[in-house]
This record gives structure tokens, sequence and C-alpha cells, in this order.
């Protein structure tokens, strides 16, 4: 079968400059809406905190808490992790940083696969990797492989700023009719989340196979 064309890569933060509104190809068709147009408030998940020098400890109460929380919501906070706030708000920082350099200096650290494989993960900068046919996502993107070593395409890692996978999630003025990031499971077995803590958006989805429920997770949940 023939390789399907791929959406020439425009950083999101640059298509309502150059085209006033918000193109198409970003805009979700009906079967892609999960809930009618406008505003809707969905529930705030009572997010289980794990301590992790309890955890590192066998503690049977913390090891059951997680047991419990991953059979639940399969997401949980967890504090005692040896980051220092300010070291966590540096991070935060490099990476507004790095998405506010001019796009001149950001297309040095393009991503050039148009494919992605467990044995060579996507690296570099764009959107996601998606057809034409497909709704894009409202995001750019950085992501940067840690592990192992001989596979991290170290070329691809800013030299601006010099202290970084991103996503970055610029305003949008139709944000009812486009996704930031759609529902989608990640393929690692563990994911950790920094999120902006002065923004919300974060949502968690609990057990789609049945009831479907949808809840939102506060920003400070994410330390």
């Amino acid at each position: 079968m023939a390789a399907l064309p791929t959406v020439a890569f425009k950083p999101v933060q640059e298509v309502l400059e150059s085209e006033g509104v918000v193109p198409e190809r970003y805009i979700k068709h009906k079967d892609e809406h999960t809930q009618e147009e406008g505003d809707v408030l969905l529930p705030m998940m009572d997010c289980t905190i794990i301590d992790l020098v309890l955890l590192s400890s066998s503690s049977p109460q913390e090891l059951a808490k997680l047991h419990s929380a991953l059979n639940s919501w399969g997401c949980v906070q967890v504090v005692n992790h040896g980051m220092t706030s300010l070291f966590l708000e540096e991070v935060r920082g490099v990476i507004k940083q790095f998405f506010a350099q001019p796009t001149n200096e950001k297309e040095k650290y393009f991503r050039k696969e148009a494919s992605s494989s467990s044995d060579a993960p996507l690296q570099g900068y764009a959107n996601d990797d998606v057809y034409q046919q497909k709704t894009l996502n409202w995001n750019d993107n950085m992501h940067l492989l840690l592990f192992p070593l001989a596979k991290c395409k170290f070329e691809l890692w800013p030299q601006k700023p010099s202290n970084f996978r991103f996503n970055f999630y610029p305003r949008c003025p139709a944000s009812n009719q486009v996704d930031g990031l759609k529902p989608h499971g990640d393929g690692s077995a563990i994911t950790i989340v920094l999120q902006d803590n002065k923004i919300e958006g974060l949502q968690i989805l609990k057990d789609a196979a049945r009831d479907a429920s949808m809840a939102a997770v506060a920003a400070w949940a994410v330390a």
C-alpha cells in the first residue's frame, strides 16, 4: 500500500497570524465531538496522592493506595519525588522560552522522520504525525529521547535556551471546535506529566469500555 501524504509542518503559533482564522484541517468533524457545542463543566478528579518515599520503603498502605488508584483512574499525584518546586518552575520556564523563540531558530530542530516505530521513535520539533484526511491537534511539540543513548539524536537538542517531549497549546479563538490533544493512550508503561500550573486543561478518561466518564485534573495537582 502506498504511503499516505503527510501535511506540511507549520507551527500552530503562526497559523492564525498567517491565515486569520482556524483552518478547516484543525476543526473537529461531527463524529469527533464528544459533547454538544459550548462549554461543558467537568467534575474535578479527586487525585490520589502517592508519597514516593513511603512507596520506596514498601509501605503496605502506600502500595495499596497505588494499586487502588491504578485500577480506578490510572493516574496519581506523586509527592516527595526529590524535585524541588524551584526546579520544576525552571523546567516550565525553559519550555516557554523554547516555544517563544522565532521560527527560524526552532526550525533548526524540525523533525525529519515521517512516522514512528518502537525502534525509531520520533524526535525533534513538529506537529503530530498526521495525514491529510485527519484532523490536526492544536499544538506544537518537541520530542527528545533520553535513553538508550545510542538512539538519542543530540543534534535535535536545542542550543537555546541553554539550560526539554514538550507540548505547546497556543490560545485558540475557536477552542470548542478543536482539540489540543485528542483522547489517546500513551504507549509507555509510565507517563510523567508536568502541567502548566497556571492553565487547566488536562483531562482523564476513566474506563472508556464502560461508562467513559471524564474528569478534569487541577493544574496544581501535577507537582
